[in-house]
């Protein structure tokens, strides 16, 4: 009925001219669909009454719909029908172009959906409207409060906070059916898995792609190592199981994963066990007696394997649970990013290569993520069919070309002047984790963000929160960094020790000093903690500069900033080679002060070369966590400490990560865990639970 009330208030202003009425017209329509303040309601009536004024009066009298005539309740249902038609999008997306933009990329959300689509789905499964009825991700009017925003709020930013409360909304859904796991049986696995992250240490936010990794390494051994006598994996069988053991583990939560995802699963397992079992992947032939050529098509086919097993935990990590804020957040700052970036000359990189480039820059200094992510999210743009749910016409096409994928990935990846842009990306990426943060501060009330973030100091105000929160766990936070990767590197050194260096050193010199086995492990963990010791706070001024660039970000602006790019540098080959030399001395300084302080400690000279490359790779583990400690600085100030300590420090650092890359290579410990304690420990917790189970139906039949 209300819809009839306000189409006969529109009906009345015969007398007004085309023009006006037809601008009248459009906005009562449009108030009929969102619910608009009352203040706004008032005017309106007003200004219908007076133009209403020497009708006839039974056109200006209201009649309820059973009295009027039926050709008009129809035209009226009509009109009612096709302004909540769901193939109309509103205005403000259309302004933005949000549409086109993420359609093109199909990234941005798991599957290849793009964020409109999602948010269709969400706002009907929430308040059961169709879309483009005016409703805003959390069922409530808000498209005259979306297109208020518009007008203060940077496009970008608008984009983001759209996907951002629809982010919120698909979070608190309640999972229909959901798994559920015996919670003695995950204290034993997170038992287990505290253990394998000494052993084989992650960052925390890529533990989880690492414990999916690792679990289908295990289920796809045959196929990785070509151990004929282990039976193919069947993913109807496996798919259950696979992700029970998953969420004992305790990285994902117990109860919130539908029981729907398995089906989700199981088509993945089916998809990569066939791009495993069907890539045209050269065979070695073992009898051939070229060792060399066995080895490198060996290493070859492990290399691959590895890789479509990476590129397969991402997407099912992303599909258990979905990081769709986080991918919100990374095309924001992609997005603002390319906005501002001036390429000199622009002809020497494509449009398509720029984004691309700036894309994976974004991934790394924002939330520090791993090739594995990167190269699986560069796969997803580049070729979205393959993250399709209706693939399977088009696998065999795909898997025929997989080879060709992978290089055309990597290259990307190995980007000659990739570092340029990393620079840029590493230099602004503060005030976006600024912003993530603030907003996840909001998310708890969804009805009050546009409102929170279009008033400046309120918002400004939850950033000044955000970056004092995060200063103030800074230190534990990279403390916490510190001990897991020194402890992984101390195990790593006390197995070789026990392995190698005292049997050695017992055989050529008859004894291994106490004195050396204490320099052997308390050195490199000194120095950690040295290390990180040192690093100072952000300065003074940093905090004000940082909401300056997050008010650049998030309202609109006059005059954009620029930040330029130069790929064809002049060439200084004669200051190069001069700068390489300086180099190549800190570097052999380094390493012989080393050797003097292990010297010294009278540690046998058989174990000076693994003890070297310990101390290499903690001093790459703490670069690393001294760039974490940068995370929320805009303006970064020099200071002569740290000049001398890059002059000795980053040679160090390059040996030190090219072992780390090999050690992870070549993990003996995590490889022995994983072939010999893995199967057979998940085996016994998943017979925990069966015990569980059955105990508890046993005492349900007791009466």
């Amino acid at each position: 009925m209300e819809g009839t009330i306000y189409l006969n208030k529109n009906k009345k202003d015969q007398n007004q001219p085309p023009e006006e009425r037809k601008e009248q017209e459009e906005l009562v329509a449009s108030t009929n669909l969102v619910n608009i303040q009352e203040q706004s309601v008032s005017e309106d009536k007003n200004m219908s009454v007076n133009a209403s004024k020497g009708e006839d009066e039974e056109e200006s009298s209201w009649k309820p719909g059973f009295l009027q005539p039926e050709e008009r309740l129809i035209q009226e249902a009509s009109e009612i029908a096709n302004a909540l038609s769901p193939d109309k999008v509103p205005a403000h997306f259309e302004k933005q172009g949000i549409e086109k933009d993420l359609s093109k990329t199909g990234e941005n959300f798991p599957n290849g959906n793009n964020s409109l689509s999602l948010e269709a789905e969400t706002i009907k499964a929430k308040s059961s409207v169709p879309y483009g009825s005016g409703l805003s991700a959390n069922g409530v009017n808000s498209v005259n409060v979306a297109n208020k925003s518009s007008e203060g709020l940077s496009e970008p930013f608008f984009d983001y906070l759209e996907r951002f409360k629809i982010a919120v909304v698909e979070e608190n859904k309640r999972a229909t059916n959901p798994i559920f796991v015996d919670e003695i049986a995950t204290k034993v696995a997170q038992f287990y898995e505290s253990v394998r992250r000494v052993i084989d240490w992650k960052e925390e936010h890529l533990v989880r792609r690492a414990v999916i990794d690792r679990v289908l390494k295990r289920k796809f051994v045959s196929k990785l190592y070509g151990i004929s006598i282990l039976p193919d994996v069947n993913p109807e069988e496996a798919a259950e199981p696979f992700v029970m053991e998953l969420v004992r583990t305790g990285y994902f939560p117990n109860g919130k994963i539908a029981r729907e995802k398995i089906y989700e699963i199981q088509k993945l397992l089916t998809k990569y066990l066939y791009i495993l079992n069907n890539a045209r992947i050269e065979k070695v032939d073992t009898e051939s007696g070229n060792k060399k050529e066995i080895k490198a098509k060996t290493k070859e086919r492990v290399n691959f394997y590895n890789w479509v097993i990476s590129i397969a935990s991402c997407e099912i990590e992303e599909v258990l649970d979905p990081p769709l804020r986080e991918t919100a957040l990374l095309d924001l700052m992609t997005r603002c990013l390319l906005d501002r970036i001036k390429v000199i000359p622009a002809e020497e990189i494509s449009e398509e290569d720029k984004y691309i480039q700036t894309y994976i820059s974004v991934h790394k200094t924002l939330f520090n993520l791993d090739e594995p992510i990167i190269s699986f999210h560069v796969l997803r743009y580049k070729y979205p069919e393959f993250c399709d749910s209706h693939l399977e016409n088009s696998l065999p096409e795909f898997t025929d070309k997989i080879f060709e994928v992978r290089k055309e990935i990597e290259g990307y990846l190995n980007y000659p002047k990739a570092s340029e842009f990393y620079v840029v990306a590493d230099k602004y990426d503060a005030p976006y984790l600024l912003i993530g943060d603030a907003m996840n501060r909001l998310a708890d009330n969804i009805d009050e963000i546009d409102r929170k973030v279009l008033d400046k100091p309120s918002f400004l105000s939850a950033i000044e929160v955000s970056y004092k929160e995060r200063l103030a766990t800074l230190k534990k936070r990279l403390s916490k960094l510190a001990i897991f990767s020194t402890l992984s590197i101390f195990v790593a050194g006390f197995a070789s020790l026990l392995i190698f260096e005292i049997p050695i050193a017992k055989l050529v010199r008859g004894y291994f000093s106490p004195w050396a086995i204490a320099a052997d492990l308390g050195i490199p963990t000194a120095l950690m903690f040295i290390l990180v010791w040192m690093i100072k706070p952000p300065s003074d001024d940093n905090l004000d500069v940082a909401k300056n660039e997050v008010e650049k970000i998030v309202y609109k602006s006059d005059e954009l900033d620029v930040y330029e790019i130069e790929l064809k540098k002049k060439s200084r080959k004669f200051m190069d080679i001069v700068f390489a030399f300086f180099y190549t001395i800190g570097g052999l300084l380094s390493l012989c002060a080393i050797f003097w302080v292990f010297k010294l400690a009278n540690v046998p000279w058989t174990s000076m070369y693994i003890d070297t490359v310990n101390v290499a790779m903690i001093v790459a583990s703490a670069m690393v966590i001294r760039r974490r400690s940068k995370e929320i600085t805009v303006v970064e100030k020099a200071n002569m400490v740290e000049f001398f300590l890059d002059f000795f420090s980053i040679p160090l650092a390059k040996i030190g990560n090219w072992f780390s890359e090999k050690w992870r290579e070549y993990n003996v410990v995590s490889a022995f865990f994983t072939a010999l304690i893995d199967l057979p420990f998940s085996t016994f917790v998943a017979a925990i639970e069966g015990w569980r189970n059955f105990i508890k139906e046993k005492r349900i039949e007791i009466k």
